[in-house]
């Protein structure tokens, strides 16, 4: 509530303010414009939906909201992105990843609202599969994590009502994901000349 009314107040009396916050959430629903820093260095600068769903590094990613963090390497160059392959064996395309080249190593940057789960039988997407290892109910949405047999489960949230099948744990699932959704940012920092 209190977040509306601020924007409420900033858009009213239509002044510039500068809001320093570590609250993900007060960053991303007062800003026009969003400085993400760390350590006194500015990591990225642009609109909260921008930096929200492109970070360009794993550091801005976690900044501003949970994300599991899954290694891949480059396997295919498009025109419109690229396919990465997972640890495991796992095909996942990424669009507006032309940065990359064959064989660089990343990090795919999934968010949790932004995955699908489905019984392992039913899939039909690019995706991975796994076990739910965890289920946590919080009133309109469930949360996962699912074992995909990496060091780090994919969290993964999904609505509690509707036509949401609930999963329980143990079972076999595969976790689905958009091409245009999933973000790719580098494995390691880049070095810049101050380094």
């Amino acid at each position: 509530m209190l977040r509306l009314e601020l924007t409420k107040l900033h858009r009213d009396l239509a002044v510039t303010t500068v809001h320093a916050t570590r609250n993900a959430a007060d960053a991303l629903a007062l800003s026009d414009r969003l400085a993400v820093i760390d350590g006194g260095r500015v990591l990225q600068v642009g609109e909260p939906a921008e930096l929200y769903h492109q970070p360009q590094s794993r550091a801005v990613a976690e900044a501003l909201g949970p994300a599991s963090f899954l290694p891949v390497h480059v396997v295919e160059v498009r025109d419109l992105g690229v396919v990465v392959e997972t640890e495991r064996g796992d095909r996942v395309p990424v669009v507006g990843s032309v940065a990359y080249r064959l064989g660089d190593r990343g990090l795919l940057v999934l968010r949790p609202e932004t995955l699908a789960m489905t019984e392992a039988a039913m899939a039909r997407g690019p995706g991975i599969p796994g076990r739910v290892a965890l289920r946590v109910f919080e009133g309109a949405r469930h949360l996962y994590e699912v074992d995909i047999g990496t060091s780090v489960p994919l969290r993964v949230e999904l609505p509690a009502v509707g036509e949401a099948r609930m999963f329980r744990l143990g079972d076999r699932v595969r976790v689905e994901m958009s091409s245009e959704t999933v973000v790719m940012v580098p494995a390691a920092p880049r070095r810049t000349r101050r380094d």
